[in-house]
């Protein structure tokens, strides 16, 4: 990393640290991303891992498209081992912060919805399997403040979606961002709702197994799209623009972001299929020949013998997937159980449960008050039945409006260190990525017992 010179952390969690740097070799900026491939605290990666991360990530490198961000480099720091990422520098606005108080107007979510996947099938075509490869996180899609001809970028995520059973399913991550875009997250949805997006949203749910391909074909159809042609983005509108920019804080006007988030390297083998020594000499010198056939320079030949290993492979991870399924399914069906003993109700620890449920379902969660705390933004008071707060654990949720109407005489902090039952609803989060909490909205939903 001695061509880096860091300008300044932007943030660091327990998945890495985000750092502002200077190329000194190339004279640019970039957003350099160290992260912690086996969780913080348990080391970096041992020669054949390393190996394998820079091969894969070398090869995700010379994948282009107008609204990926680009990848620079990657390599392994020779003092602490921690695999780190060299990204194109964007200035321009998050789309979190810009769907700070509201979602997107439909036709700006149905444009932008027509841009990712139009972008996730051409890598999808890249690499060779058809699957969600761009990420769907609102802070990493960024509206550019200078770049006329890029307008709005993705970061290239490959392994990602990989990171759960849930995530996989391209039908399950195109609902949830859509929910996101339209901030749908608290709601349920007809199909006459927003030009068509409620159809869709229906559709996605009733064909779980659909690849990229049909996704965007029902959605030019159900919100009558005929233009065949490539998306193009313009200016965004949302659903209340003149308050949101109101109140938009001018912090949120520029961000800085990285290509890649913190992935698990055994994944990043698994998803990429790079094995060097696999590939034949015959094939790196067919690739580096000129042949007036080929594309452009920007095209990525793969062998045969590549695409067998990828078969191979595939096969292996869906074998394994498989098997942790079973395992994952025998633990639901043991917690619904003991949940049927308790009468219906739940316990902190049964949060893998309560992932499975739809968005609204009723849900008795009881447990012993650690700590009351609100949310980063204020909005959401939570409580927490462990101190220090473990996030894979349930937790209740009142709304701070609702706090402020309806538990104007209740304690809240008078809960601590009792034991409660709430009788409230499951109410999925966009972040932190797969929380689930048990929502209330009146006093009566919870009882000390």
């Amino acid at each position: 990393m001695e061509q880096y010179q860091i300008e300044e952390i932007v943030f660091q969690d327990k998945y890495g640290c985000l750092l502002h740097a200077k190329d000194l070799q190339h004279e640019r900026n970039v957003s350099l991303y160290r992260f912690f491939p086996h969780g913080k605290n348990n080391g970096g990666l041992n020669p054949e891992e390393s190996k394998a991360f820079r091969d894969a990530f070398r090869f995700m490198a010379n994948i282009t498209h107008p609204v990926l961000r680009k990848v620079y480099d990657a390599g392994v720091d020779t003092l602490d081992h921690l695999p780190y990422v060299a990204g194109e520098w964007v200035d321009g606005t998050n789309l979190q912060d810009f769907l700070e108080e509201d979602g997107l107007e439909p036709s700006s979510a149905i444009n932008l919805l027509r841009i990712y996947i139009d972008a996730s099938i051409h890598v999808s075509k890249k690499i060779g399997h058809d699957s969600i490869w761009l990420d769907t996180e609102l802070s990493s899609i960024i509206m550019s403040s200078k770049d006329t001809e890029r307008p709005i970028t993705f970061r290239l995520t490959p392994t990602k979606w990989f990171n759960s059973n849930r995530a996989q399913n391209t039908s399950i991550v195109l609902s949830d961002f859509l929910r996101k875009l339209m901030h749908w997250e608290d709601r349920k949805i007809s199909d006459q709702e927003g030009e068509g997006l409620g159809a869709w949203l229906c559709w996605l749910r009733m064909n779980s197994e659909c690849n990229l391909t049909e996704s965007l074909e029902s959605l030019n159809a159900l919100t009558r799209n005929t233009n065949a042609a490539s998306p193009t983005w313009s200016k965004p509108k949302i659903s209340n623009s003149a308050i949101v920019r109101s109140v938009r804080k001018e912090s949120h006007a520029t961000r800085n972001v990285l290509l890649f988030g913190a992935v698990p390297l055994v994944i990043v083998c698994v998803v990429l299929f790079i094995i060097q020594k696999n590939k034949s000499p015959q094939a790196s010198a067919s690739a580096s020949t000129p042949n007036k056939h080929t594309s452009t320079s920007n095209e990525i030949a793969v062998s045969q013998t590549t695409r067998e290993e990828m078969e191979r492979r595939a096969i292996q991870y869906k074998e394994e997937l498989e098997k942790s399924n079973a395992v994952a399914n025998d633990k639901l069906t043991e917690i619904k159980s003991n949940a049927e003993e308790r009468e219906g109700i739940f316990l902190p620890e049964d949060l893998p449960y309560a992932r499975t449920l739809e968005h609204g379902t009723s849900f008795k969660l009881r447990g012993k008050v650690a700590t009351v705390s609100p949310s980063s933004t204020g909005k959401t008071i939570y409580l927490y039945f462990s101190s220090p707060i473990n996030r894979e654990e349930l937790a209740g949720a009142i709304n701070k409006a609702d706090v402020e109407r309806h538990f104007k005489n209740v304690d809240l902090k008078g809960f601590i260190g009792k034991t409660i039952l709430i009788d409230g609803v499951v109410s999925k989060q966009v972040l932190p990525k797969d929380s689930v909490v048990i929502k209330v909205y009146r006093p009566k939903q919870i009882t000390v017992e």
